[in-house]
């Protein structure tokens, strides 16, 4: 589960779980590290430049070929052993743009993963839990729900 900058990390850990055997041959490396679920709220997933936030710049230097862009956006990384995903995102956040969570659910949709997907009208960034007058404080009530649901 991550947020934020975190759910790059975490969405990052979701797509990108098989590399690690790439770098060894050693018993640990044959243990697969995929989750077995992700939990994303108000992340950072996009390289595209009209959605991307500056976090996700800086992981590269200046001026990167799309092909580097693109290995950075788990997005582009989906593939039908992506582990179910659930995503939460406030429509007002001004600092990671819903967009992120939007493209990440489209592409898990069109790959078959199953995936969640809750915009709430306010939060903002960085809600946590939510306040109980915010429509977002009922995101983690749905992800557990989704939870319960994903693990039958």
């Amino acid at each position: 589960m991550g947020f934020s900058a975190g759910g790059h990390l975490a969405a990052s850990a979701g797509t990108r779980y098989a590399r690690g055997s790439e770098f060894g041959s050693d018993d640990l490396s044959k243990v697969s590290a995929r989750p077995d679920f992700v939990g994303l709220v108000y992340p950072v997933i996009s390289s595209a430049p009209d959605i991307r936030h500056g976090c996700v710049a800086s992981l590269l230097p200046a001026n990167p070929p799309q092909s580097a862009l693109d290995a950075i956006s788990p997005e582009k990384l989906v593939t039908a052993n992506t582990p179910p995903m659930f995503l939460a995102h406030s429509k007002n956040d001004k600092g990671v743009v819903p967009a992120n969570s939007e493209v990440l659910h489209a592409a898990l949709q069109r790959t078959g993963v199953t995936s969640e997907i809750h915009l709430y009208e306010e939060g903002g960034h960085g809600f946590g839990l939510g306040s109980p007058e915010q429509d977002c404080s009922r995101w983690f009530a749905a992800f557990v729900a989704w939870l319960e649901g994903v693990q039958k």
